[in-house]
């Protein structure tokens, strides 16, 4: 397959909810141009992010944030914030790589023989960041020992079947069509947090299983105020950067943390980043397309496709748990707690695995 191929998909991976671009990622295995659907993926992830006001774990899972886009007050900006996000963060991890060509591998081996301690560290703190403590542990622990018993028995996509059920299925009760003429802000106001969110993201890169934005924002958010459209470009800026920095750390030390670099063994970062433009780029006529033809679009049709994709990939295994992430999703948000409390189903067989 070719980059239209590649392109093409990080689209389908892009607007359908749930649909990650590891999965699509394997009809690529091997591919050169792994690094450009990453790319293209990472700033149409917006889009079901405008129509469902959820994402799945690699995005937005704060609750304020959710609110708001519920709300209709961030809506109107989400798409120039998150496009010119991803750009500065892309942009600010290869000035980084091209001044520092060693950075990361550096700051790696510096917190090497600390990195479980951190990410337990981090799990601990957004447990006591959470807004019901109680509610959000239990469903960490319970997203755990799902995610440890799909480590242990799912043959291909470990993590498509949980998170389909944790937020996609979720999130299909709210689809809608949005009238509001999408604006733009001033570039300054993002500048500053989306270069704080390139730099999370090369942190990301070196802790096994924190993989969300949340998770490393809420670090920062100990020392200082995170308004939500500070924290959307922020998350956008972390995402690009995490993608660019997996690459350089696949080339450095053989290990990616995201599964699409993987399964490229590494690759070009020029190609992730002529994705992420290009995918900025074509967010907003996709933003029109869809608004268009949102009203046709049924919940119903959305469920066939995630459930078709979880089956052909994990059988009837892969429908368990994908009912039981659902199910875990419906408390989480009835009780009113973060997405991130989902972490729990990587970090916990992580922290097992390096216990054990």
């Amino acid at each position: 397959m070719g980059i239209i191929e590649a392109f093409l998909l990080a689209v389908i991976a892009g607007i359908i909810p749930g649909l990650h671009i590891n999965t699509v990622s394997l009809l690529l295995k091997g591919s050169e141009y792994i690094p450009f659907m990453l790319g293209v993926y990472i700033p149409l992830t917006v889009i079901p992010l405008i129509f469902l006001s959820s994402s799945d774990s690699s995005n937005i899972s704060n609750l304020f944030v959710i609110k708001k886009i519920k709300e209709g007050k961030l809506s109107p900006y989400l798409l120039f914030v998150s496009s010119i996000s991803s750009i500065i963060g892309v942009g600010s991890a290869l000035l980084l790589h091209l001044i520092f060509p060693d950075l990361i591998r550096d700051v790696g081996e510096i917190l090497e023989e600390y990195i479980y301690y951190i990410v337990m560290a981090i799990a601990l703190l957004m447990i006591y960041k959470s807004k019901n403590r109680k509610y959000f542990f239990i469903i960490f622990i319970l997203s755990g020992i799902l995610g440890f018993i799909s480590f242990n028995s799912l043959r291909v996509e470990k993590f498509l079947p949980m998170f389909v059920g944790f937020f996609s299925l979720n999130a299909l009760r709210e689809v809608k069509k949005i009238s509001i003429k999408q604006k733009s802000i001033e570039v300054r106001k993002i500048i500053f947090p989306s270069f704080l969110g390139a730099l999370l993201g090369m942190l990301a890169v070196l802790f096994p299983g924190i993989s969300s934005p949340s998770a490393m924002i809420g670090v920062i958010s100990l020392s200082q105020n995170i308004g939500v459209l500070k924290y959307i470009s922020m998350s956008y800026s972390f995402l690009s950067s995490q993608g660019f920095y997996s690459i350089i750390n696949y080339e450095l030390t053989g290990k990616a943390r995201i599964g699409a670099i993987s399964y490229s063994k590494g690759g070009d970062y020029l190609f992730l980043v002529l994705g992420v433009l290009v995918g900025s780029f074509v967010s907003y006529f996709l933003f029109k397309l869809l608004n268009t033809i949102a009203g046709r679009i049924k919940p119903l049709h959305i469920f066939i496709v995630l459930s078709f994709l979880v089956f052909y990939f994990e059988g009837v295994a892969g429908i368990g748990m994908m009912i039981i992430g659902y199910l875990l999703g419906r408390i989480r948000e009835e009780k009113e707690v973060g997405g991130t409390s989902h972490l729990g189903s990587i970090i916990i067989p992580v922290l097992l695995n390096f216990i054990f």
